[in-house]
């Protein structure tokens, strides 16, 4: 009897041992949260946060941003009297194998969504008939869709704090219209240029566009 109940404790232990040791080897799911200081000096200016849930080599990251109080860009025309921005960026990274815990290289796919709403007051503007119309008030909406391919470098300062340095590129389905226009006239004058540079709004109508995006993001742990 004093044996079967040796037996049975060895068993127990050897059984709790092996199930710590498989245990240690499931990754521990890292949850974060961070801010994208660089969208703040962004063309399109706006405050962005994210959440960071990290486990194993694969990563989600999870973006949203909004102009809030902001209402004009850094830099605006003359004649801009109104300006919103919204965006949410889910995003999937993978780590290849390399440095192990919480500061490795990756790559992911992006797939970020944008809104952006300017008001203006007088100007003029190509519709989707290919025309020119000048107007007194209207208000371009602005939406975007891409898919990126990104690359970056996650690292972690201290026990809490976490800096990811990323960039990306690819390509995004644009669409512009030209919505509450007052007076709205044909127009027969054409944009001024220079330096390359065109004076005119931007064509509305849908088109494919090349998407760049780079920056970094500062966070901290909430779970780690």
């Amino acid at each position: 009897m004093k044996n079967r109940i040796c037996f049975l404790i060895a068993l127990l232990m050897a059984s709790a041992t092996l199930l710590q040791a498989q245990a240690d080897k499931e990754p521990r799911l890292r949850v974060g949260l961070h801010l994208a200081p660089t969208d703040l000096i962004n063309l399109n200016s706006r405050f962005r946060l994210g959440t960071h849930l990290q486990l194993g080599r694969v990563t989600v990251i999870i973006d949203a941003a909004h102009s809030l109080f902001i209402k004009q860009r850094w830099f605006p025309r003359s004649n801009e009297v109104g300006y919103e921005y919204f965006s949410i960026r889910p995003e999937v990274r993978y780590s290849p194998p390399g440095r192990a815990g919480l500061s490795r290289l990756y790559f992911g796919l992006e797939i970020p969504h944008s809104e952006n709403r300017t008001t203006f007051t007088r100007t003029s503007f190509e519709d989707t008939d290919q025309l020119r119309y000048a107007v007194d008030g209207a208000t371009k909406v602005r939406r975007k869709t891409g898919l990126l391919l990104k690359s970056g470098y996650h690292d972690t300062f201290g026990k809490w704090f976490y800096f990811d340095f990323y960039c990306g590129l690819g390509a995004a389905f644009r669409s512009v219209r030209y919505l509450d226009t007052v007076n709205k006239t044909r127009s027969f004058e054409e944009p001024t240029e220079e330096w390359g540079m065109s004076s005119d709004n931007t064509p509305a109508g849908d088109r494919w566009v090349p998407d760049l995006s780079f920056g970094v993001r500062a966070g901290v742990w909430l779970r780690r």
